[in-house]
């Protein structure tokens, strides 16, 4: 009988990574809590179950995430006339409820009032060499939970409620999160990350990133071949990415993140700092009579005479030109941070995200 691959617990983004230890074989675990009836799934020998005729894993499954485990579990005790899976569809109508999750009028409005519930139900929490903390039963019903945990509880739901909108569980080595399809595109969200337990709501970090942005933060390595079907070869999303998040969690309203603005710096090295300064203020100040609040905006050829070092000044010289502040996000690789703003710069150019509020 082949086993599952080794359960890791990852650490919250405050947390010490060396804490990080691997528990038992998954299938070890699942077998001590196997329930006595099983008329409602056929458990077969290779670490799947079979549901109506579909088969999926246990656990760790990137459709179905782990459902198996919660229908093969009685926590309430083996008299209990209820699964765990049982039990978990209360909780989520009582989640969509509490929520006012289909009261939205959008997927990326139910999105975010799917994330803002979790983090407020739950409080993240390792149980060590134990899948207690493991699945959205643990999340919904215990309120305690690991990412996998937080993880499997975000597909639940979006299955429940939104059954049209395709969600993936993703787990690596050292951890779980979601891809989840708005629009035509792929995105990752990370809801465990988004829980900062010391104040209770979002930091929107792990919102709706792209590949590249999702990987640079560590512990976001994964195998695009194992993301069910139809695979998931990419998530390239950025309409939805984290400014349009910024403004609907500011607002309430939703404006997708536009396609950018293209500056290219010279390559003999001439064009001036002052020049890309008042490039990007011209660029705000049409978004803004157009009505719009989010300004996207690629730097073409960092290192020709201007460097990503230098970004931080030309940023707060746009302020300083709007008379007003900003929030700006770029993207990936090198971060930069401070009381009022941050960015992240390529290797190759900067693309940068400007919120107005």
């Amino acid at each position: 009988m082949s086993l599952f691959a080794a359960l890791w617990i990852a650490m919250p983004v405050y947390a010490d990574p060396d804490d990080t230890v691997q528990a038992p074989p998954a299938e070890e675990i699942v077998r001590e809590n196997i329930a006595e009836d099983r008329n409602s799934y056929e458990e077969r020998n290779d670490g799947t179950i079979t549901v109506n005729g579909e088969t999926f894993q246990i656990i760790n499954d990137p459709v179905h995430g782990n459902e198996g485990c919660m229908r093969m579990t009685k926590s309430a005790g083996p008299d209990s006339e209820e699964t765990d899976w049982d039990v978990l569809q209360k909780a989520i109508a009582e989640f969509v409820e509490k929520y006012d999750v289909n009261r939205k009028s959008t997927d990326f409005e139910k999105e975010i009032a799917i994330i803002r519930g979790l983090v407020k139900e739950c409080t993240y929490e390792v149980k060590r060499g134990s899948l207690e903390n493991y699945t959205a039963y643990s999340c919904l019903v215990g309120h305690r939970a690991q990412c996998a945990g937080y993880s499997d509880a975000f597909l639940q739901i979006v299955r429940a409620v939104m059954p049209d909108t395709e969600v993936r569980y993703i787990h690596s080595d050292l951890h779980a999160w979601n891809l989840i399809r708005i629009g035509r595109h792929w995105y990752h969200v990370d809801a465990t990350w988004e829980d900062d337990d010391r104040t209770g709501d979002l930091v929107n970090r792990y919102i709706n990133l792209s590949d590249d942005e999702i990987e640079s933060t560590g512990y976001h390595h994964w195998d695009r071949e194992d993301t069910g079907m139809p695979a998931v070869s990419s998530a390239d999303g950025t309409a939805y990415g984290p400014m349009t998040v910024q403004y609907y969690l500011l607002s309430g309203k939703t404006e997708m993140t536009p396609d950018p603005l293209v500056i290219e710096l010279a390559p003999d090295g001439t064009t001036k700092m002052t020049e890309v300064r008042d490039r990007i203020v011209h660029a705000v100040k049409r978004s803004r009579g157009a009505g719009r609040h989010i300004t996207r905006i690629y730097i073409d050829g960092l290192g020709y005479g201007i460097h990503r070092e230098q970004i931080t000044t030309i940023m707060l010289g746009v302020r300083d030109r709007l008379r007003q502040s900003l929030q700006y996000l770029p993207q990936s690789w090198f971060v930069y941070r401070d009381d009022e703003a941050s960015y992240t710069v390529t290797e190759t150019g900067t693309m940068i995200s400007i919120l107005t509020p």
